[in-house]
């Protein structure tokens, strides 16, 4: 017999191990099953939700939300493309990443955090444009962001924009 032939909440094929439940007495935290070795087998489905955990009270990675049915933003098995965490969206039934956006894990950005935020570039988005994230390129220029770009400053020259020079655009054009 398994755990579905012990009584609540013993397994094994004596019925005699404890078997794993949570507070409100259900096994397996009641989204999984037990097996006779007392171990539990979590669901993964779409309806009875993705479950992780020794007693299935987590939501198994890349999914989040009540039920753990809400897929996360990224890549399968790779939520919010490893730059970011995965949170229900308040007041609705999505999952949202927020974006890591720290000097030792990067600055990350878009739906699924595997762009730059904008003033950021490099393979791990931790390089910050001439003139800083907020200015790039002191707001005279367009840099050279995400995840290819190079944080080099190509300054504006026009009369609307004015005629700009230096590496971070920081000062006037020569003749102006």
């Amino acid at each position: 017999p398994g755990c579905q032939h012990c009584p609540t909440p013993f397994t094994g094929p004596d019925c005699d191990r404890p078997g794993p439940i949570n507070a409100a007495g259900q096994v397996c935290g009641g989204h999984g099953t037990c097996t006779v070795t007392a171990v539990c087998r979590c669901h993964q489905d779409p309806e009875k939700g993705h479950w992780a955990g020794l007693a299935c009270v987590a939501c198994s990675a890349g999914y989040t939300g009540p039920n753990c049915t809400w897929a996360c933003p990224g890549a399968l098995g790779l939520p919010c493309s490893g730059h970011g965490s995965c949170v229900a969206w308040p007041g609705g039934a999505v999952a949202q990443c927020v974006c890591d956006a720290e000097p030792g894990r990067g600055f990350f950005g878009g739906p699924d955090c595997r762009h730059c935020r904008p003033g950021y570039y490099g393979s791990r988005c931790t390089h910050t444009c001439p003139g800083g994230a907020e200015a790039p390129c002191h707001g005279h220029g367009r840099c050279s962001d995400g995840l290819q770009g190079d944080g080099t400053c190509d300054c504006s020259a026009s009369p609307m924009t004015g005629f700009w020079a230096g590496p971070a655009c920081g000062h006037c054009a020569a003749g102006y």
